[in-house]
């Protein structure tokens, strides 16, 4: 393609898509030129299709709804961050050619991330630590891409209470889905993370996270862990994270339970009786 000017703008394979480009007002001229060395003849179909690009307010929290509706077009997404926080993108489509990218006061964090490797067992930390400012969540598609999307971009802070001991029954709804619970240690402590039922989720996996945002664990929901010492004071998370490709919805249950060992002298001879009263002991 020639500017107005007529200097190269671009030359590529027709093959590939290009763009989108942000063109000055003028005159462009798109040439199609078949190689020299090409018998015969051919056919070719092609689109230049104006690009209009969406833009809208988000708040952390909720589900997002949005369409690429053409080729080329980016959703964008703005929010601002009063204070620092930690967020989580729980991605709720399956399709690997959208993508998303974040965008802060300190540049670009997250680049062209397809929606099929953003949470669960596809990424190594999904944790954002953002520090306060303005942001800008974009999604776009790859090449041509076009099709409809949801997420849900939430902070940490707003997850669920949970209090060691006290067994937890929930629902991912849909199953590929992903909620967070929190709850203090105050001092050094052994934890037994136990797993106790599930139905309609065959790919779940759970995942701790500590005060300083470093990964605990992260396994299958249907693994037991621990015990565990957990030596930093503060604030634990515990995601339940629901697999990309999984539909429907499911529930599950499991404990996070403190563990206290017992400690008794032994007089040799005598016969022993004793009780393993919690999982992990």
């Amino acid at each position: 393609m020639l500017d107005p000017q007529g200097a190269a703008f671009f030359n590529i394979e027709l093959g590939s898509d290009a763009g989108p480009f942000n063109l000055l007002a003028g005159t462009y001229t798109l040439l199609v030129l078949g190689h020299i060395n090409d018998p015969g003849s051919g056919n070719y179909t092609f689109n230049v299709v104006p690009v209009t690009d969406g833009s809208q307010v988000l708040t952390p929290g909720g589900t997002v709804t949005g369409s690429i509706a053409a080729p080329g077009q980016q959703q964008r997404y703005t929010f601002t961050l009063f204070a620092a926080a930690r967020l989580y993108f729980d991605s709720l489509t399956n399709n690997p050619q959208l993508h998303w990218s974040l965008d802060g006061p300190s540049g670009n964090l997250v680049n062209n991330r397809s929606f099929t490797v953003s949470d669960a067992p596809s990424i190594g930390n999904p944790v954002l630590a953002l520090s306060t400012g303005n942001y800008t969540l974009s999604v776009s598609g790859n090449g041509d891409t076009t099709g409809d999307f949801q997420f849900r971009l939430f902070d940490l802070a707003t997850a669920t209470s949970l209090t060691p001991g006290t067994p937890v029954n929930d629902t991912l709804n849909p199953a590929n889905a992903t909620k967070a619970y929190q709850f203090a240690v105050g001092s050094t402590g052994r934890y037994f993370f136990n797993y106790q039922n599930s139905s309609g989720l065959n790919n779940t996996r759970w995942r701790l996270i500590d005060p300083y945002n470093d990964m605990v664990f992260s396994t299958s929901l249907f693994t037991d862990q621990g015990p565990l010492l957990l030596g930093r004071p503060g604030t634990y998370t515990l995601l339940v994270e629901g697999y990309i490709i999984d539909v429907g919805s499911g529930t599950y249950g499991f404990n996070v339970a403190p563990v206290s060992d017992g400690l008794q002298a032994l007089t040799l001879g005598n016969v022993v009786s004793g009780a393993i009263a919690t999982p992990g002991i």
